[in-house]
């Protein structure tokens, strides 16, 4: 089991602040409700993706926020 997670970068001056975007950074709850949030990708590495695919600890059928 796997999950893509794509999103759209900010470009416009007024979604970025005027400011260049250095990172993006990804969470997920794994599953867990009322569970801490987990990094997935950036914050401790910079990171301008914007898909990343997760390959474990994915289970069918379970509700999954990122």
């Amino acid at each position: 089991m796997q999950i893509q997670v794509t999103w759209t970068p900010l470009l416009s001056i007024a979604d970025i602040g005027n400011s260049a975007i250095s990172s993006y950074g990804l969470q997920w709850d794994a599953g867990v409700t009322g569970g801490l949030w987990m990094n997935l990708v950036g914050y401790a590495s910079a990171s301008s993706l914007t898909t990343f695919t997760v390959t474990e600890g994915v289970v069918s059928g379970v509700v999954y926020t990122f």
